[in-house]
């Protein structure tokens, strides 16, 4: 709003035939006030005011700060991509938000480094590529001869005019163009209102009366009277709509506590009142799925759809419904769809690499999306068990292994890939346990180098191995390799925040180093978990 503020007022200025210097002082005032010294007032924060959103546009240095800017070069891409599919006709009023989202997965699919600019765009951010994307060259030639007869008409009346409502309410109108250049003020309920009102009001002064008058006919009573009618069924409509919102609102906080039945029923009477809610047919179809109704969960996903087919989630949620009732051909359509959708999911391609392994049995597609999980997401843990997995299933054990450890690299304490590597490691016939039995041999004997080093094997063939990764660190402190002690006591605690000996023996360190302060945060961090453990206390008598 702030341009269309800023916007109105330059029009407002330069309509006047006559400026007076006292008027102009006057009005800039009232400008300063309402772009600056309001906000500062009504936030009382660092709230932006509207010039420090103006003068922040030269001083952009990172793409976070220019996400508003290139998420806009975005939303026109995928809306020339629109016009140019369909250039004369359009795709009909109302359906850019239907049909954004595959455009921009066809932009991100090309181009995965904008998936942070990845929205849900309502409208286009520009009112020229709204209308062309959705009306197409008719209907936007249409659009500007309505528009034009309107500016034609008022610029004519504005170099004649001595009433300040017919300039205000025109440059408004003019004020609210200029800004959905770049915004979307038209598509939201209160400035809209504020829009029409401003038009009505100067087409009023326009037309001056001079309109044309029709005689009272029979026609003309027929004319009001659909005319009631339509407004009944729109009153009627809205009630319903309300009544609708009202119990979606309450299934919604029921669902959030938990109570899923108690949700499920308010949802269900929220679609009877009003069957287009997407979201309030989302929330249904998770509620069912929740209390295991799958049939029912898979018709409210479809409602979700039927009210508003972009929204990727419903697809993948629908996907996994169909899976559970073993109906995999519509199961895997509908994640094939989640993906064009939303082609950046790192979620999505592992769960279609899953879907191929436990319902396909098609190893090759599976690893396909995997790897393509991977690209988006390297580290993630997940994958990386579950590409494990696989080349396991088909007997390449060296392979799953790789991924297995590289797994466990990332996290140390994901029990699945513990396991796994453990077996992977006895069909590889890697000898850990006969290896532990020697590095405790050598603990015994003192002989901490040697000890030290057959640990420090074990750890590189399993990086979850927390027993000989804490050993380890014992040897190291033993040879009086601080350091790298340090740093291992610490990957223990962060992974495996439960086990006790990991805080003690890194406070120890700390003692032996004659960094007590340290030993101290260490100390009185592990007493807030372990509150009545002597040891922890033992030792903060020391270092006090």
């Amino acid at each position: 709003m702030g341009r269309a503020f800023w916007c109105n007022s330059a029009f407002f200025i330069f309509s006047f035939r006559k400026v007076e210097i006292k008027k102009v002082i006057i009005f800039v005032v009232a400008i300063l006030f309402t772009t600056y010294i309001f906000p500062k007032m009504a936030y009382l924060k660092d709230h932006p005011t509207v010039i420090r959103r103006i003068l922040g546009i030269t001083k952009v240095q990172n793409k976070a700060e220019m996400s508003s800017i290139t998420q806009r070069l975005l939303i026109w891409g995928c809306a020339l991509k629109m016009f140019k599919e369909s250039p004369i006709l359009g795709h009909g009023w109302g359906s850019f938000e239907l049909k954004y989202p595959f455009k921009q997965g066809e932009i991100l699919q090309k181009k995965p480094e904008l998936s942070y600019l990845r929205t849900h765009a309502n409208n286009a951010h520009n009112e020229i590529f709204e209308q062309i994307s959705q009306l197409g060259i008719l209907g936007f030639l249409l659009y500007c001869w309505i528009w034009f007869v309107f500016l034609k008409r008022s610029i004519k009346k504005v170099f004649k005019a001595e009433n300040l409502l017919f300039l205000a309410s025109f440059t408004a109108v003019l004020g609210f163009f200029a800004d959905n250049l770049l915004n979307v003020t038209f598509n939201f309920p209160m400035p809209a209102c504020a829009f029409w009102i401003a038009c009505g009001i100067s087409v009023s002064f326009i037309d001056e009366g001079k309109g044309r008058v029709f005689k009272r006919s029979n026609l003309d009573m027929l004319a009001k009277a659909i005319l009631i009618f339509i407004g009944i069924i729109l009153v009627v409509g809205q009630i319903r709509y309300f009544l609708g919102e009202i119990y979606y609102f309450k299934g919604f906080t029921l669902s959030r506590r938990g109570l899923i039945k108690e949700a499920a029923d308010n949802c269900l009477k929220s679609w009877k009142y009003y069957k287009y809610n997407t979201d309030n047919n989302y929330e249904l179809g998770n509620c069912y799925m929740r209390l295991n109704k799958v049939k029912k969960a898979i018709w409210a996903y479809k409602q979700a759809l039927k009210a508003n087919h972009g929204y990727d989630e419903i697809y993948f949620n629908l996907a996994v419904s169909y899976e559970k009732a073993e109906d995999f051909e519509n199961a895997e359509k509908n994640f094939l769809m989640a993906v064009k959708i939303n082609p950046v999911s790192y979620e999505y391609f592992l769960a279609l690499g899953n879907f191929y392994i436990r319902s396909k049995k098609n190893f090759e597609l599976a690893e396909k999306y995997y790897r393509k999980s991977l690209t988006l997401k390297p580290d993630s843990k997940d994958v990386l068990n579950n590409l494990g997995y696989l080349y396991l299933l088909k007997g390449d054990v060296e392979r799953s292994y790789e991924s297995y450890k590289k797994s466990l690299e990332v996290d140390p304490s994901y029990e699945p890939a513990r396991k796994n590597i453990i077996i992977a490691l006895n069909r590889m016939n890697v000898p850990i346990e006969k290896m532990k039995k020697e590095a405790k041999y050598f603990v015994n004997l003192k002989r901490w180098k040697r000890a030290e080093q057959i640990y420090r094997g074990i750890v590189q063939y399993n990086p979850g191995d927390v027993e000989a990764t804490f050993f380890l660190a014992n040897c190291l402190i033993e040879l009086k390799k601080f350091d790298e002690a340090i740093e291992i006591y610490e990957k223990l605690i962060k992974f495996f925040p439960q086990e006790l000996n990991f805080r003690t023996n890194l406070a120890k360190v700390y003692i032996m180093r004659g960094e007590k302060q340290k030993a101290q945060e260490v100390l009185e961090t592990a007493l807030e978990k372990f509150p009545d453990n002597d040891e922890i206390k033992k030792l903060l008598r020391v270092v006090r």
